[in-house]
């Protein structure tokens, strides 16, 4: 199914029959967050790995202790996703939704790291992993959307959105100075003095989750400048496009909050290596924070 084709074409008022049991379903679930095993499997399995250096292992581990905070913080944020839908509150369940589906997405982007080392993060026999819960909250983000946000917004509130919507995200970094900034990160990366206390394994480690963090950013910045060009068009146009304009930009958000995590990793007390990070997340967020008080159905 193509979430943009369904967000487009779903009523702005209606939930299509079914999505209603869906929805507390699926907020019942993320709530517990409930996986088969315990995460500190993870933590066995790059110990007892005979397939990476001792110092490898150390780096890796910290990249797990990351992990286990982002799957708390999910855990966190599906209880207050539950009570904004007890309480019948379509911004807090929106916010939450963005929130927890931004969290997995990290927590999945973390797990691809760790398994590259040739370390597997669920075993065999587990039935629910976090790649089910990613499409959870997925399908749980697309049905608040449908649900609560309005397509039809009148033309006077349509013009203050999105002029607010637009100038988030002109406030965004531009490439070329993203491009400065990540040779400076490299820099200070270089001549950080506690790299020197590190051993070669964790500094390719680290080294690696840096360029990772430039990857995400990259991805997350086109993705903004799609929306921003859709946005324009929009607003020079009759089209109601709201729904689709929400999920791009939550999946913007998400998209960008993926460095943080590996931020997470770097700036950890282990390494204590921190950077000024980028506000890309933090704009989206914004932008959708407008679509909040202006879009919402009451």
């Amino acid at each position: 199914m193509e979430v943009i084709e369904k967000v487009e074409n779903t009523p702005q008022t209606q939930t299509p029959q079914g999505e209603g049991d869906k929805l507390i379903e699926y907020i019942k679930e993320l709530e517990e967050l409930k996986l088969d095993y315990d995460t500190k499997y993870i933590t066995d399995n790059i110990q007892y790995s005979y397939k990476i250096s001792d110092s490898v292992k150390k780096a890796l581990l910290e990249v797990y202790n990351v992990l286990a905070n982002y799957v708390n913080n999910a855990k966190t944020r599906g209880k207050m996703l539950r009570e904004a839908y007890t309480n019948k509150s379509a911004r807090g369940m929106l916010t939450n939704a963005i929130e927890i589906y931004a969290d997995l997405k990290a927590i999945n982007a973390l797990r691809k790291f760790i398994n590259s080392y040739n370390i597997q993060t669920e075993p065999d026999f587990m039935a629910t992993t976090f790649i089910d819960f990613s499409e959870k909250a997925k399908e749980t983000l697309i049905i608040v959307i449908n649900r609560y946000v309005k397509n039809d917004v009148s033309e006077q509130s349509k013009k203050k959105l999105f002029d607010k919507i637009i100038s988030e995200l002109n406030e965004v970094t531009h490439t070329g100075s993203l491009k400065k900034g990540f040779n400076k990160y490299k820099e200070e990366f270089e001549e950080n003095e506690d790299i020197e206390k590190i051993t070669v394994g964790e500094y390719k480690v680290l080294q690696k989750a840096l360029q990772l963090i430039r990857y995400y950013y990259t991805h997350g910045l086109r993705f903004v400048k799609n929306i921003r060009a859709m946005v324009n068009i929009t607003n020079k146009t009759n089209k109601n496009n709201m729904k689709k304009i929400t999920w791009k930009l939550a999946e913007a958000y998400a998209i960008t909050s993926i460095p943080d995590a590996f931020f997470d990793v770097l700036c950890s007390n282990k390494y204590g290596i921190c950077f000024n990070r980028y506000g890309i997340a933090l704009h989206a967020m914004t932008a959708i924070e407008w679509i909040e008080d202006y879009a919402l159905v009451r």
